[in-house]
């Protein structure tokens, strides 16, 4: 993968979240783009339900399930390393099958029961972020024989994640070829309208640190900024981090 590569797929993977796209054209165009830096045989894509983790829907290409174990079973039912579920709450969140088992795959059952099977040597999996919410993941999948996934690759699909995740989240509120169960939609819409409202209340809250500000330049010089605080109903600690932000402001 050369740098010119890598920005260029980048900024085409930020074009195309901006399409509006549904789950399923942004799944097929983001592989595709993806494919170009990041050579890899197989691959599968998941919308996931951000309040419960679980998956809505999947994409599976050169996967077989014949004989194999469901993805259920893999990801829910047994101990394993790297999960959707906890790379989704990582600061990194891609994982690499090989690092996390040191070397050891075969200390995982996901890659016993169900990849080796296939021929598969190496696994990179990732979660698609956005506003610490997981809405989609990926795993791409090269056989063995093939190289393993390196720090670049790594690197590159890390830095992309939180783009589809913001995209996942809008097509997964007008998807039509995914049949979402109405208890995911629900927590969808929920959590989108929740962190609105996070972003009105701190809104308000800055007002009013302004406010307080002001009181404490002008013609009340000894009102403290506890007094301010339980006058304005903040949080004292809350008045000091808003009213110093807007004393670097003006």
């Amino acid at each position: 993968m050369t740098s010119a590569a890598a920005g260029e797929v980048r900024g085409q993977i930020r074009q195309l979240c901006h399409r509006g796209l549904d789950w399923a054209a942004l799944r097929e165009q983001a592989g595709e783009l993806i494919r170009r830096v990041i050579p890899h045989e197989r691959a599968c894509w998941y919308p996931t339900d951000p309040a419960t983790l679980l998956v809505t829907g999947s994409y599976v290409e050169n996967l077989c399930g014949d004989g194999s174990p469901p993805l259920s079973w893999c990801e829910y039912a047994v101990e394993d390393v790297n999960k959707w579920s906890f790379v989704a709450r990582s600061p990194w969140p891609v994982g690499i099958l090989c690092r996390a088992t040191h070397g050891h795959r075969d200390q995982s059952p996901r890659y016993r029961e169900l990849l080796r099977p296939q021929g598969i040597g190496w696994e990179l999996r990732a979660s698609f972020v956005a506003d610490s919410a997981c809405w989609g993941t990926v795993g791409l999948y090269r056989d063995r024989g093939e190289p393993a996934f390196n720090d670049e690759e790594t690197a590159f699909v890390a830095g992309i994640a939180p783009t589809p995740g913001e995209d996942f989240r809008r097509a997964l509120l007008i998807v039509d070829d995914v049949m979402l169960p109405a208890a995911a939609k629900k927590a969808i819409r929920a959590h989108a309208i929740s962190r609105k409202k996070a972003e009105q209340e701190d809104r308000r809250a800055a007002l009013a640190a302004r406010r307080a500000l002001r009181v404490l330049r002008g013609g009340r010089p000894k009102m403290s900024a506890r007094v301010a605080a339980r006058v304005l109903g903040l949080s004292h600690q809350r008045v000091h981090q808003l009213a110093q932000h807007e004393r670097t402001r003006g």
